[in-house]
């Protein structure tokens, strides 16, 4: 199928997805995963498995990005402020998202340990993707979630 059409369904299946999952109270990007799962080539196959390879550039892209707003509002005053917790909960949730997906490929899947384990250094690096996708949602505030306003509250 066409890459840019593929593209398209994606974008308006987002959208719709994104709709129906807010009456449930649930955050969007547990519409987009589902989404990605029920279109992928492993159910319906809408966009083929083509669309991985041709989107790689633009997804390394959009993982800059990610990288670089999370980067951004950090200062060092108030990364040496909140900076043990906020490390120990970051290491935390990537070793264990790096074992969770490296598992859950490798028993559930049946996929070889190496194809498993580059799974799950893939979501463990886009694990903070969806982190600052649900705090924006839910407009959540505190001292993990609002770096830049931790100095301001004290």
């Amino acid at each position: 199928m066409n890459t840019i059409l593929c593209l398209g369904i994606i974008l308006v299946g987002a959208i719709i997805a994104e709709k129906i999952v807010n009456y449930i109270k649930v955050p969007a990007i547990t519409s987009y995963i589902l989404l990605g799962i029920i279109i992928g080539p492993y159910a319906i196959n809408i966009t083929g498995g083509g669309l991985i390879t041709a989107t790689e550039l633009l997804s390394n892209m959009a993982l800059g990005f990610i990288a670089f707003h999370i980067g951004k509002n950090f200062s060092l005053e108030n990364f040496k402020r909140i900076g043990k917790p906020v490390l120990s909960v970051s290491i935390s949730v990537t070793v264990a998202t790096l074992i969770c997906v490296t598992m859950g490929i490798y028993y559930v899947a049946h996929q070889p340990f190496h194809t498993a384990l580059v799974f799950g250094a893939i979501s463990a690096a886009t694990a903070p993707a969806t982190t600052m996708m649900v705090i924006r949602q839910y407009r959540a505030r505190g001292l993990f979630t609002d770096a830049r306003g931790a100095h301001r509250r004290e």
